[in-house]
């Protein structure tokens, strides 16, 4: 087997479990939705670029009711610094989806089973962080990898199943621990299951976007952003007052003219499966006037 391999380990528990056995559809289900939320990440992250990720499942210790999944990506090429962490080029790329499953379940903990109140968008150089903020008024900041993939419709869905033997009426499974060396180490217990089983088909939430204004209709309002990403999205302007109003196309128009990155501020509609679609602009600045 390739060297590049690493054991993420699954690990059912309950004190009415008969001892070295599980429900065979329990097992299944966990190991398969495990599977795909690691492959989800891993496109999502662009670390596959026309290889795959191998994913066999080893034989159940002995006595116990650990499984271990095998995850190798095949034809594994050098990641540059800047894909993921801004890590040196010898990054393993199985650990780095590992660490973003291992921020996605500490993200569901987090918000436990409701949308961010906000979410802030911040980028120092050229690394981009999300700061959420939940129904607390608390604040939790992660990489924009672990981000878009909390935003993504699939791999949330493959989220649920991992953990859906939690949630089974009459089930003995009484918590599942994901865990492989320092990247991963999280368990989820009966009550934490309703952080995971609920999925999200839109979100929307007061935000910021940085990018630069590519299109724009002057007769609606509406027009399109390109980010840095080169992800395009949608835009209105959302503001009522003339003054705002005015204010905001002429900005939008500079930035048309001269490429500059702009500040939006406003409403954004992500689409869980596919992230980011459209902001309402309440406010809109230029980069360079940021202090």
């Amino acid at each position: 087997m390739d060297k590049q391999f690493t054991r993420l380990n699954i690990k059912f528990s309950g004190k009415d479990l008969p001892r070295g056995t599980i429900d065979v559809y329990d097992l299944a289900n966990t190991v398969l939705a495990s599977a795909k939320v690691v492959e989800g990440i891993a496109r999502k992250s662009n670390f596959l670029d026309g290889k795959k990720i191998k994913i066999d499942v080893s034989a159940l210790k002995s006595g116990s009711f650990d499984v271990d999944l095998i995850l190798n990506i095949i034809g594994m090429v050098e990641v540059t610094r800047q894909t993921l962490f801004n890590l040196p080029n010898e990054i393993d790329q199985i650990k780095s989806i590992l660490k973003i499953l291992n921020g996605l379940l500490k993200i569901k903990k987090f918000l436990q089973g409701e949308k961010p109140s906000k979410v802030i968008i911040k980028q120092e150089g050229k690394e981009q962080e999300a700061t959420i903020i939940n129904f607390n008024g608390e604040n939790m900041t992660v990489n924009m990898s672990i981000y878009d993939s909390f935003s993504d419709k699939h791999i949330n869905m493959g989220l649920k199943g991992i953990f859906q033997p939690l949630g089974k009426e009459g089930g003995k499974v009484e918590s599942i621990k994901l865990s492989s060396g320092n990247e991963l180490k999280e368990e989820v217990s009966k009550s934490d299951y309703q952080y995971f089983s609920r999925v999200e088909e839109e979100i929307i939430e007061e935000s910021e976007v940085r990018g630069v204004a590519t299109a724009f209709d002057r007769k609606t309002g509406n027009g399109k952003i390109t980010l840095q990403s080169e992800k395009r999205i949608l835009f209105e302007i959302g503001t009522i007052h003339p003054d705002d109003y005015n204010k905001i196309e002429g900005v939008i128009l500079d930035s048309l003219k001269l490429k500059t990155i702009l500040i939006f501020k406003g409403k954004i509609t992500k689409d869980s499966a596919s992230g980011m679609k459209k902001i309402i602009i309440k406010d809109v600045k230029a980069e360079e006037t940021l202090i």
